[in-house]
């Protein structure tokens, strides 16, 4: 994977393109953002992973850390519109990687409303909100793949006011999945710890399947194969599959 600094961020606080290196066909494109008054550094785990898997991905710092995610949904767009017009200039690192036809996001906290809000515009092909916060609470507008990653016992986002009403919210029509890690306040879906293997078995392949149309990875997220841990492990799992 090889990265870069964005020189001079275009409405948003700052932000570093990852992409694999070595791979001569054109990619999704994915951007991610924290949550509130967090840095980029909290989500740069899923800028790294992300492009490992074959995405260009970026990860962004917002204008202000407490902006909310109506703000943080607009910085995500313009991330996005960015990196894109980055892959059609040239003498970039990623001139000509970014097929601008498949894009996703990826949010924590009030950056997973964010994520949400996106999704529900109509611009992207795939959503992970991860433990979303939002004072909004019905997204039945959205018909955008959506994962929602949450964590029991989270205080911050207390799911019961987020993460299920959000799902639940979002028309069976639509495909969408809900994991909740057992027992786990609201850093359980960063990254950089103890549920990185269920993290990036499930997000990946949300994003593989929806972005890459690459149905090798319809086992984990669909079937058997979708169950990804004990109760332990996994507190509650529900999907509208088959996809």
């Amino acid at each position: 994977v090889g990265s870069y600094v964005v020189s001079q961020p275009d409405g948003y606080g700052q932000g570093t393109v990852y992409y694999p290196r070595g791979v001569n066909k054109q990619m999704a494109v994915i951007a991610v953002v924290p949550g509130y008054v967090s840095p980029e550094s909290s989500i740069e785990w899923w800028g790294s992973h992300l492009a490992s898997h074959g995405f260009v991905t970026i990860t962004i710092g917002t204008n202000s850390p407490t902006d909310f995610p109506p703000s943080r949904a607009r910085q995500l767009n313009a991330a996005l519109d960015q990196v894109i017009q980055q892959s059609k200039s040239s003498g970039n690192p990623i001139s000509g990687m970014i097929d601008d036809s498949r894009q996703g996001v990826v949010g924590w906290s009030m950056g997973g409303g964010a994520s949400l809000r996106v999704a529900d515009s109509g611009r992207v092909l795939a959503s992970i909100p991860l433990a979303p916060w939002d004072t909004q609470k019905n997204f039945g507008g959205i018909s955008t793949p959506t994962l929602i990653f949450a964590c029991e016992t989270d205080a911050i986002a207390p799911i019961d006011n987020h993460a299920v009403p959000f799902y639940q919210s979002i028309p069976n029509s639509t495909d969408k999945s809900y994991i909740e890690f057992a027992g786990q306040g609201h850093w359980c879906a960063n990254g950089n710890n103890a549920n990185e293997a269920i993290l990036s078995t499930a997000g990946v392949s949300w994003m593989k399947l929806h972005l890459d149309k690459d149905e090798r990875y319809r086992p984990f997220v669909c079937g058997s194969q979708g169950n990804y841990g004990s109760k332990a492990t996994i507190s509650r799992a529900s999907n509208t599959c088959p996809f």
